[in-house]
């Protein structure tokens, strides 16, 4: 009996490094086959749960699905009940659903106040709330005495996503102390070097992480993206192709060589490239973005305003697809759709430039002068003495009184 149990858990332990390795190059329905099986089993259920979180999260964007499993395993008796509380709280924290997932962190906490997991994510959502200062962030997890080094880095990953990337980098380092060969956390490290616009020292660690998971998409991809941002397009493009040698249907690889494509000026190639990636999937709003990047680059003006509205219903407020869908309505001279969009941007940047710009466009071809002039000297009040400010005045003024 003992033996028997020996050697399920090694096989199990061999399915569950299956199961990551598939993860971490994002084949997700291998990924999913494995943990189902797994946690069936009720094999290590935190970390398998965790894992599903992932692939439900980033592969299939339907945490709603994986929820409901989860309500479903509270009935078996078998599954620890704290263990399952986590990981609900988890999603519903994903979920935006914040004071949900507090209820559950705080349960989990008043049966074991030690829980750093539970204490972890209850920072994350009081942070969220407004209710936690950014000084006060996991403070009571020693980062030199903690031997939890996937702990470590989520939490280098919530600094990162915060804009913390001193304190991102700290805690990332303390976990590779403890698993210094990780492909995630040297590919993560590559990510944050980017943001940082060090883009030598981001394609070193996409190098050393390679050496551990040369067959990775998701690093290939990255370090496609790295030479794009060095506008080194064909060694993106290598990058890109290696990403899709490894799985064909890795969509963003097919967006990013379309970027690379269209820098190159081979705009239909691009193209064809963004409608592969929406044949896969229309779940991800940077595809419809890149897509009506490059229906705007084709002079496809009417469809490019398509995909960008296709791409804000998936993430509303994004500045860049907002701007991006402005300069088409000046493209096709709509300029109180022009208007309309200048004000969405203006609510959530009251000082970007873009807007103010095509704000100003739109009011002089509208023949709304009082508006126009009334627009500059609320944009003199952010930008006192701006040279360019001063003579864009003067030439629409000159181009208004010869009419």
């Amino acid at each position: 009996m003992l033996l028997k149990k020996i050697f399920y858990f090694f096989y199990n332990h061999k399915l569950y490094n299956k199961s990551v390795d598939s993860l971490s190059k994002e084949y997700w329905d291998d990924a999913l086959k494995i943990s189902n099986i797994l946690l069936e089993r009720n094999y290590n259920t935190s970390l398998v749960l965790n894992n599903l979180i992932i692939i439900y999260y980033d592969g299939f964007n339907d945490l709603d699905s994986l929820l409901i499993r989860v309500e479903e395993l509270f009935l078996n008796e078998d599954y620890d009940y704290f263990v399952l509380l986590l990981r609900k709280g988890h999603i519903l924290y994903l979920q935006n659903k914040y004071d949900e997932a507090l209820n559950c962190f705080n349960e989990v906490l008043d049966n074991d106040s030690c829980d750093l997991w539970a204490y972890f994510f209850k920072c994350c959502t009081l942070h969220k709330l407004n209710e936690l200062k950014d000084s006060e962030l996991f403070n009571r997890i020693n980062p030199k005495n903690c031997n939890d080094d996937y702990l470590l880095f989520y939490i280098a990953r919530y600094f990162y996503d915060i804009g913390m990337y001193d304190k991102s980098f700290y805690y990332l380092n303390q976990s590779l102390k403890l698993k210094p060969k990780s492909p995630n956390k040297l590919m993560f490290k590559g990510e944050v070097f980017k943001s940082l616009e060090k883009y030598d020292e981001a394609l070193d660690a996409c190098n050393e992480a390679l050496k551990y998971n040369p067959k990775s998409p998701p690093l290939w991809n990255l370090k496609g993206i790295i030479y794009n941002k060095l506008k080194d397009y064909n060694n993106a493009i290598k990058c890109f192709d290696k990403t899709l040698e490894i799985n064909n249907k890795y969509y963003f690889a097919l967006a990013n060589k379309s970027n690379a494509l269209s820098r190159l000026g081979d705009y239909k190639s691009a193209l064809k490239l963004n409608e592969k990636a929406l044949d896969l999937t229309q779940d991800y709003p940077e595809l419809w973005y890149n897509y009506g990047s490059s229906l705007f680059r084709n002079e496809r003006f009417e469809e490019a305003l398509k995909a960008y509205d296709k791409s804000l219903k998936l993430s509303p407020n994004n500045i860049t697809t907002l701007s991006a869908k402005c300069e088409t309505l000046v493209k096709l001279k709509n300029f109180e759709e022009v208007l309309s969009c200048t004000e969405e941007i203006l609510k959530i940047d009251n000082e970007n430039s873009y807007a103010i710009d095509s704000k100003l466009t739109a009011l002089e071809n509208l023949n709304r002068y009082d508006e126009m002039l009334s627009t500059y000297d609320d944009a003199f009040k952010i930008y006192p003495d701006d040279e360019y400010l001063i003579k864009d005045k003067k030439e629409r003024l000159s181009r208004i009184n010869k009419t």
